[in-house]
């Protein structure tokens, strides 16, 4: 094959390869729905939800749960979003069926106001999460994206990979994380971190302190005790320890 031929072949495959691209990275196109759901009676707040940007924030006095959702999709992708009772439980769906997408991903940002008092219950795939004044326990299932809570009650968290910011809470802390920096801060209570990789920073602690760690570094400052199970890599920091240090 000649030369000139070689660079014919490869420059029909450029622009092959060119036009499917364009056609698979088509726009998504956005809409915005709103929910609301009376919410006397209700304890507790289950959400599952998928890709996007996941906004919760509580409002004390607030009678009724309100969701506003900017979706971002293609019209052969619809969008799964549900507001619904079930028992002394509300049930937030905010999702897309599993599917191999070619281009851009569908997402849908969440911006969700909730009773203070309203426990949660949180099951997220991607993307960002910040909680912010709800007085009672939150649990949170996560697999990759920041993840901030600021108050609380009791707090559990399963973290798959992204930096974790926990300020403010008055009840336990459990931590489980993957990957990336973790900071605690200002808390009432116990706190127990297991932790992959990652720094981690945790201040003015009211109770104890009990971390497993992978690698980063550690600092704990201002706590009522403090035991480290394990520790694989980086260094140790700590000050300010108002009872047992134990580090294994």
């Amino acid at each position: 094959m000649s030369n000139k031929s070689v660079i014919s072949v490869i420059t029909a495959a450029l622009v092959l390869a060119g036009c499917v691209f364009q056609v698979n990275s088509a726009p998504l196109e956005h809409s915005r729905q709103q929910l609301n759901l009376d919410s006397a009676s209700l304890n507790a707040l289950k959400a599952n939800t998928g890709a996007g940007e996941l906004v919760i924030m509580g409002v004390p006095g607030l009678d009724r749960i309100e969701v506003e959702a900017d979706i971002y999709t293609r019209t052969d992708i619809p969008a799964i979003l549900t507001l619904e009772r079930d028992g002394k439980h509300a049930k937030l769906e905010a999702r897309f069926e599993e599917h191999a997408y070619k281009g851009n991903s569908p997402y849908i940002d969440l911006l969700v106001k909730v009773p203070a008092e309203l426990a949660l219950d949180i099951n997220d795939g991607s993307g960002a999460i910040r909680i912010g004044s709800v007085d009672a326990d939150i649990s949170v299932n996560d697999g990759s994206g920041e993840l901030e809570i600021r108050g609380g009650r009791n707090i559990d968290i399963s973290d798959g990979s992204g930096d974790l910011l926990v300020e403010g809470s008055k009840g336990k802390i459990n931590i489980t994380d993957g990957s990336g920096d973790i900071k605690v801060h200002k808390t009432g209570a116990d706190v127990t971190v297991t932790d992959g990789s990652g720094s981690m920073v945790l201040t003015d602690i009211g109770g104890l302190v009990t971390l497993s760690d992978g690698s980063g570094n550690i600092e704990v400052h201002n706590t009522q005790g403090l035991t480290v199970l394990s520790a694989g890599s980086g260094g140790i920091k700590y000050d300010s320890i108002n009872g047992p240090v134990n580090l294994r």
